[in-house]
């Protein structure tokens, strides 16, 4: 794991969506997102030609031969991630990180931090501006889905110019 000062050294910027080619996606297990709505996005993403690289925090005690999940068993005393699945995802080189999870979850924050992604998108919280650069408030009433909010986060990341 790195130091606080080496994850505040990472280079993070906007990204045009026209450059990107390799796409994060951080998924909570309390994020109500389901198998469905994660192919739907998934599938989107693979017709605009991106690759895909996801990690999904999962309640259960114990998760066994999956390298895209991790669980509270993962977590040492301090609730940092440890663990293959959480390296590995850290460490790949992405364009840009979705990380849509509303609830506070420290362990969330810190895989956030520690992101290699170029540019992070998630759910607006005033508390966390230095954990995203591009923030998306949806509609408390209706929760948009997976897929819907990746469009959202599409269609400004191609108005920026880098």
């Amino acid at each position: 794991m790195q130091t606080f000062n080496a994850i505040r050294a990472k280079e993070h910027s906007f990204v045009n969506w026209e450059k990107v080619k390799t796409v994060s996606i951080l998924l909570a297990d309390n994020s109500a997102t389901s198998q469905q709505e994660l192919n739907e996005a998934i599938q989107f993403l693979a017709k605009e030609n991106r690759a895909v690289v996801l990690l999904s925090f999962t309640e259960q005690e114990k998760v066994e031969g999956s390298e895209q999940l991790f669980s509270k068993k993962s977590l040492n005393w301090c609730f940092v991630p440890e663990g293959i699945a959480v390296t590995n995802f850290c460490n790949a080189k992405s364009d840009v990180l979705f990380a849509f999870y509303k609830h506070e979850n420290l362990t969330m924050d810190f895989i956030v931090k520690q992101s290699s992604a170029k540019c992070r998108v998630g759910i607006f919280n005033e508390a966390k501006t230095d954990n995203f650069e591009l923030m998306i408030n949806p509609p408390t009433e209706n929760i948009l889905s997976l897929k819907k909010l990746i469009e959202q986060s599409i269609t400004y990341l191609q108005k920026t110019e880098n």
